[in-house]
Formats: structure tokens, C-alpha cells, sequence
């Protein structure tokens, strides 16, 4: 979804479909044996029995993202935001690492600047009122383009997760199959038309208040705010466990 991507008609927002990409496997569990040399009775013998047939049973499981209608957040990362040159605060986005692995890296690696390309410096380009805002375009600034961390563009993982309502972060596209770069957007509202052809992998934590003042900022026939909102900085947030609380209706059962 470059700056042309989503198009408005009359009656929504027009998105060719899109397929199910990337998959992700487990990494290989490697149990090496022990040697257990003070068994003194049967009952610490069964409870070690017991231990091991647990860590067995659990090393078996995969990983789980959601627990009960939450979603567990692997990554945290920060946007710093200038209007007209003057910051006016931070924006936090969880991502979900168990859900969209791939996903969640290219972001961590552009807002860390790992690469040569970088989030620092580069506009909300484009508004569309009252359903979400664009940035990211690390090549021009201006939404003609953009690049991902593995190359110029990578695969959609999965459409798993929905553009439930405000705040959640979505890869824009250039309305075609696997074609995610560096631009992404930030949802105002419920926007189900968007879902299955843009690949959910956040949802804003702090800042939402910022997110919502671009979103009614002054516009140009472009759709790009006439006062330049930026992103001044970004990097990684360590933090211990979060949990998104899903939409009612939402369940593991899911995922």
C-alpha cells in the first residue's frame, strides 16, 4: 500500500486479494541425557520421573502467541514524533513475533537502524481521515517507495490478525501479492476491508493520543498533512511481558 495503494471509492476502500505466504518452522528440540546420581527413596524417584515427564510434555507444545483472548508481545519498539520540528511525544508498538516472525524483524531492524535505511527522518506521508495514517517510505520520504531489511520486498506471512480497530499496525503494499517494504500504517477505526490483504503484526501501547492528532491534521490534495509529522527517532524498548487484549469473540482457539 505505497501512497497510491489504498484507494478510496464510493462505498469503502478497494484492495486486490492477496495469498497466504511465509511460514516459519520450529526450531528442532535437542534433549541431551543426564546422569542422575543421588536417587536416595521411590519418592524422589517418582517426583524426578514426574519433573521430566513434564519438561518432556511441555518441550512438545508449540510456543503459544495468545492465551485466553490476550496476545502475547514479543518486541517493543518506539517512534518519536516531531510536528513542525517540535517533538510532541512518543508512540509505542507491541508486536507479535509468535504470530508474524518475519514481519516483526523487518520493523525491528528498520526502527533500530541495523541497515543502511532507517525510519529516523521519514514522514506520515499520507492521512486517510478517519481510517488510518501512512509512513515509513525510508528511500524517498514522500510514499513513492521504500525497502524491506531482506531485500526490496518480502512475502506476506499470514493474515492471522485483523484490523480489529484503532491502533492496530498493518504492512502497506503496492497492491500485489508479497510485496511488503518499509511503509506501514496505524488504524483509526475498524477497518475490515483491509483484512486478508494487509499483514497485521502490531498494536500501538502508548502514544495513541499523537497517532489520532495526525490523523486530524490539515491535509493537501495529496492527503499528506501540511505540517510535516516525522519520525525524529526509534529504536527498541525493553519491557517485561505484555498482553493485547483481543476484540470480544476472539479467542487461542484461533491461532
Amino acid at each position: 500500500m505505497t501512497s497510491r495503494s489504498i484507494k478510496q471509492m464510493s462505498g469503502g476502500l478497494i484492495i486486490p486479494d492477496v495469498r497466504d505466504g511465509w511460514r516459519v518452522s520450529r526450531p528442532r528440540l535437542i534433549r541431551r541425557p543426564a546422569t542422575l546420581t543421588h536417587l536416595f527413596n521411590m519418592k524422589d524417584h517418582l517426583k524426578i520421573l514426574s519433573l521430566l515427564a513434564f519438561l518432556v510434555g511441555a518441550a512438545s507444545l508449540k510456543p503459544p502467541s495468545m492465551f485466553g483472548g490476550k496476545l502475547l508481545v514479543t518486541k517493543q519498539i518506539y517512534l518519536d514524533i516531531d510536528i513542525g520540528g517540535f517533538n510532541i511525544g512518543r508512540v509505542v508498538i507491541g508486536m507479535f513475533g509468535r504470530v508474524t516472525p518475519l514481519t516483526v524483524e523487518n520493523f525491528r531492524i528498520l526502527c533500530v537502524g541495523e541497515q543502511s535505511h532507517s525510519y529516523v527522518g521519514t514522514p506520515f506521508h499520507r492521512v486517510v481521515k478517519g481510517y488510518f495514517i501512512q509512513g515509513g517510505d525510508v528511500v524517498h520520504k514522500d510514499g513513492r517507495g521504500g525497502t524491506s531489511a531482506f531485500g526490496a520486498t518480502f512475502q506476506d506471512e499470514n493474515f492471522q490478525l485483523k484490523h480489529w480497530g484503532e491502533g492496530w499496525v498493518s504492512m502497506a503494499n503496492a497492491e500485489e501479492p508479497n510485496t511488503n517494504q518499509s511503509q506501514f500504517f496505524i488504524t483509526l477505526t475498524n477497518c475490515h476491508w483491509l483484512d486478508d490483504k494487509h499483514v497485521v503484526f502490531g498494536k500501538v501501547l502508548e502514544g495513541m493520543d499523537i497517532v489520532r492528532h495526525i490523523g486530524n491534521m490539515d491535509l493537501d490534495d495529496r492527503e499528506r498533512p501540511k505540517v510535516d509529522a516525522v519520525i525524529s527517532g526509534c529504536g527498541e524498548k525493553k519491557a517485561g511481558i505484555t498482553m493485547v487484549d483481543l476484540p470480544a469473540g476472539h479467542d487461542s482457539g484461533e491461532f
